[in-house]
C-alpha cells in the first residue's frame, strides 16, 4: 500500500541525503555490483566489505541518534573477531557495537574514538557462529555514511554474504534499552562490517542455545482430519508470560526437523500442514484448516491468504514475502514469529485473531507503508492480543479506506508496540467515507521512538468502547488518545 498520508516527511528526507551527501572518500564505484571474491577458498580472516568499494560513501546530514548495520551470513561455522565501521570524517566519538541474531544481542564493545577510516572493534571474546543462520552487526552513532542501493545485488567474500535489497539496517533510539536495527531504506549501505574466521583466538562466547523439547514427527504434506472443527495441536505450550520474542515464538523447538515442500491451496475441510518447510504461498480454500509448526517463506505476495474457508496458525515462522504473511478474513494466529516482510506483518479481515505473536525485523520495499497491522475494510470480530508489534510506518495502521465501514468489535489489548511515524493510528476510511466501530484499546504499553507520537485518531468518541490502561512502558505514565 503506497504511503499517502505520513510517510512523506521520510521520504523526503532521504530525497535531501542524495541531493546533499557529498563524497568524502576516492575509490572505485562499485555500489550496486554484485561482489564476489574468494569464492573457492578463503582467507582467514576475512570481511565483507574492502576499501574500494567504498568510494561512493557519503556522509549522511541525518543527526539523530541510530543504530546502523549489516545483516550476514556465513558459509562456515566459524567465529566472529572484531565489528568494523565506516565513521565520518573527523569522528573521535566512542561508538559502541554489538552482534545480533533474531533480536536478541550476542555480544557487544566499544571502539577506541581514535584514527580515521575503517574502525575494527575486537569482541571481548570470538563470538562462535553457524553456518546459514543471519546475524546482524551494528554500531551507535549521530552520524554515519552512507551508499544508497549498494544492496541492489548481494556482496560475497569467501564465506561471508551480506544479502540483497532489504539490507543495510538502522533502528532509531526508543529512550530505552538498545534494540536490534530492522529497518531498511533504499538498500543503503551503512558500512558496518565484520572480522570473520574459522579459527577462534582465546576463550569463545557461545550464542545461547534453542530450548530443548523434543522433536515432532515430520509431515510431508497436508492430512486430513476426522474433525470439522479445528484441530488441536498435538504438543502442549505454555502461553508466553512475557511479551512475545524469538524465544517463544515460532517452531517448537527453535531447531526442528522440518520437511521442506512447496507452496500450496488446501482444499480439504480440517486438513492439517504440520512440521513443514514451505517455499511458497499457502491459499487457503477450505475450512476447519491449521497450520502447525511450519516455516512459511518466499517472495510472492501473501505467507498465508485465506481465500474461502478459515485456518488456525501456531507456533509457526513466516518471513520474506511481498505484501503480508497473514490476509484477509477467518484466520487465527497464535505464537508466530513474522519478520523480514516486505510491506505489512498481517491483513486484518473479519472474525481475525492475532496473539501471542512477534512482528518485527521488518525490510520494507521501496514506497510500502510498512505496517506491522494493517486494517483496510471494515471489519466484525477483531482481536489483537499480547502480541509484540514494531512495524516501521505505524505497529498497527486501521484505516478502513476500501470500505465499507465496519461495526466492530477491534480488541486491541495488552500488546507491547513501538514504530512509525505514529505507533498507532486508528483513522477514518477514504478521506471520511467509511469508518470502523467498536474499538476496545487497553492495557497497551508503547515504546518510544515513533517520530511524531504514540497515537492519532481523527474518530469520534462514539467509535471507541474503551480507552484505558494504555502506557509509556519505560515509565508508566498514561497515553490519551
Amino acid at each position: 500500500m503506497q504511503d499517502t498520508r505520513d510517510n512523506g516527511r521520510r521520504r523526503l528526507r532521504w530525497l535531501i541525503v542524495a541531493a546533499v551527501a557529498v563524497p568524502v572518500l576516492a575509490g572505485t564505484a562499485v555500489a550496486g555490483a554484485t561482489t564476489m571474491r574468494g569464492s573457492g577458498g578463503s582467507a582467514d580472516p576475512v570481511s565483507l566489505f574492502t576499501r574500494a568499494d567504498t568510494g561512493r560513501a557519503t556522509v549522511d546530514p541525518d543527526d539523530r541518534p541510530v543504530e546502523v548495520g549489516v545483516r550476514f551470513t556465513t558459509r562456515d561455522d566459524g567465529y566472529i573477531q572484531a565489528v568494523k565501521f565506516l565513521p565520518v570524517p573527523g569522528d573521535a566519538a566512542v561508538h559502541p557495537v554489538s552482534v545480533w541474531a533474531a533480536g536478541e544481542l550476542l555480544a557487544t564493545a566499544s571502539s577506541t574514538g581514535a584514527g580515521a577510516g575503517w574502525q575494527s572493534v575486537s569482541l571481548p571474546k570470538p563470538l562462535r557462529v553457524k553456518a546459514g543462520t543471519e546475524y546482524v552487526a551494528s554500531y551507535h552513532t549521530n552520524r554515519y555514511m552512507t551508499t544508497q542501493r549498494f544492496f541492489d545485488r548481494a556482496t560475497t567474500n569467501g564465506p561471508l554474504k551480506a544479502p540483497a535489497k532489504r539490507n543495510g539496517v538502522f533502528r532509531y533510539d526508543t529512550g530505552d534499552a538498545a534494540h536490534m536495527p530492522d529497518q531498511s531504506w533504499n538498500a543503503s549501505n551503512y558500512w558496518v562490517d565484520v572480522v570473520f574466521s574459522t579459527r577462534p583466538s582465546g576463550s569463545v562466547t557461545q550464542p545461547p542455545p534453542p530450548p530443548t523439547t523434543s522433536s515432532p514427527v515430520a509431515s510431508a504434506k497436508p492430512t486430513a482430519s476426522s474433525s470439522t472443527g479445528t484441530p488441536k495441536p498435538t504438543t502442549s505450550v505454555t502461553p508466553p508470560t512475557t511479551f512475545p520474542n524469538a524465544s517463544n515464538t515460532g517452531v517448537v523447538p527453535a531447531d526442528a526437523k522440518l520437511t521442506p515442500t512447496r507452496g500450496t491451496t488446501v482444499t480439504t475441510a480440517g486438513a492439517v500442514l504440520e512440521n513443514l518447510d514451505i517455499s511458497g504461498t499457502v491459499r487457503i480454500s477450505a475450512p476447519g484448516v491449521t497450520i502447525r509448526n511450519c516455516k512459511i517463506h518466499g517472495d510472492e505476495p501473501f505467507g498465508v491468504q485465506v481465500l474461502t474457508g478459515s485456518v488456525r496458525i501456531t507456533d509457526t515462522e513466516i518471513f520474506g514475502f511481498g505484501e503480508a504473511a497473514i490476509a484477509f478474513d477467518n484466520w487465527e494466529a497464535d505464537r508466530v514469529n513474522i519478520h523480514s516482510m516486505g510491506a505489512d506483518g498481517v491483513k486484518t479481515g473479519s472474525n481475525t485473531t492475532l496473539k501471542n505473536s512477534y512482528l518485527h525485523g521488518f525490510t520494507p520495499k521501496a514506497g510500502a507503508h510498512a505496517d506491522g497491522v494493517q486494517l483496510q475494510n471494515g471489519a466484525t470480530n477483531v482481536t489483537i492480543s499480547h502480541n509484540t508489534i514494531f512495524g516501521p510506518s505505524t505497529a498497527m495502521f486501521m484505516a478502513p479506506d476500501l470500505g465499507p465501514s465496519g461495526a466492530g468489535p477491534v480488541v486491541i489489548d495488552g500488546n507491547l508496540l513501538r514504530g512509525g511515524n505514529y505507533t498507532l493510528q486508528i483513522v477514518d476510511g477514504d478521506n471520511g467515507k467509511h469508518h470502523q466501530k467498536g474499538y476496545a484499546v487497553t492495557n497497551n504499553r508503547f515504546e518510544r521512538g515513533a517520530q511524531y507520537g504514540p497515537v492519532t485518531t481523527n474518530e469520534p468518541s462514539s467509535s471507541f468502547t474503551a480507552w484505558t490502561g494504555n502506557v509509556w512502558h519505560d515509565t508508566g505514565a498514561p497515553i490519551n488518545r
